[in-house]
């Protein structure tokens, strides 16, 4: 037993010293948008409580790549909105959906210890649809992402990861015949873990 713990202390000593990030190993990471959300609003008036709607809704926005060369995984992004909510005195449903989708490129500038700054940016496309009570409405999505972030190796294959930058999403429709386009620009902050695995 004595030979068992000690051996993991060397194996979690030797974990906590090399973060994971050569040419050769992959990369998944999930961010704090990963969600589900299930329950049913309700309205309170003198006393008395009402079921307004239930509602469903989940968004998962997984990354995963490879890395090329040493310090920069390539790879995919997927970012992903479901959200249905049901009327409780008629049924009415209303529903809304979103995906987005395309290549990303990450690069670790620097190790310092288990700390590790990046920059990383990305382009996706995507559509939105949203279903009201019946009538169909649709989107189509032009998105794009730049910033830097820092991960912190708490072993050498998985890191807490924060992340800041730019984010514009172009929302695109032709509704009746009339095309019109609007944009969404914002300032991202996730947090979330990363994870590398692959041969030593």
């Amino acid at each position: 037993m004595k030979k068992i713990l000690l051996l993991l202390c060397m194996l979690l000593t030797y974990s906590l010293t090399y973060a994971q990030i050569e040419k050769g190993k992959w990369f998944a990471a999930g961010y704090s948008s990963l969600s589900l959300d299930v329950g049913k609003e309700k309205w309170k008036s003198e006393g008395t409580t009402s079921d307004l709607e239930k509602y469903t809704r989940l968004n998962f926005d997984p990354m995963i790549g490879y890395f090329v060369m040493d310090k920069m995984p390539v790879g995919l992004y997927i970012e992903s909105y479901f959200n249905k909510d049901v009327d409780t005195d008629d049924n009415d449903t209303f529903r809304e959906s979103e995906i987005e989708i395309g290549p990303f490129v990450r690069y670790y500038i620097k190790k310092f210890d288990k700390f590790i700054p990046y920059a990383e940016a990305r382009a996706g496309i995507g559509s939105y649809k949203e279903d009201w009570y019946g009538n169909v409405y649709k989107e189509s999505i032009l998105a794009y992402r730049i910033g830097a972030g820092l991960s912190y190796f708490f072993t050498q294959n998985i890191a807490f990861d924060a992340f800041i930058g730019y984010d514009n999403d172009r929302y695109k429709s032709d509704d009746d015949g009339e095309e019109y386009e609007y944009s969404y620009p914002s300032v991202d902050i996730n947090l979330g873990l990363v994870v590398t695995f692959g041969k030593q």
